[in-house]
């Protein structure tokens, strides 16, 4: 009973959401993001790390980074915003 109550709360939610212009996943989210439009290094959970440009966020919730002039999907990974130097 719980958990059809908890689902049926958040299937209105969507649906307001939705209706108020919500455009899949990414909608509401974008317009808060304060990631994109910095400079950001990605820690993947490979231990690899990438640094580029945030420019947006994809239908799926995925971190569009701009790096060397080419366009990057990150789909996982920790997100440290690098700070401009400033002197």
């Amino acid at each position: 009973d719980l958990l059809a109550q908890v689902l049926a709360a958040l299937g209105a939610r969507i649906g307001a959401w939705e209706a108020a212009g919500g455009t899949g996943p990414a909608g509401d989210y974008r317009a808060r993001c304060v990631t994109i439009g910095h400079s950001v290094r990605i820690h993947g959970v490979d231990g690899t790390a990438i640094d580029g440009q945030a420019t947006d966020v994809d239908e799926s919730g995925r971190l569009i980074l701009e790096v060397d002039g080419g366009r990057r999907v990150i789909a996982e990974g920790d997100v440290e915003h690098i700070r401009p130097v400033t002197q």
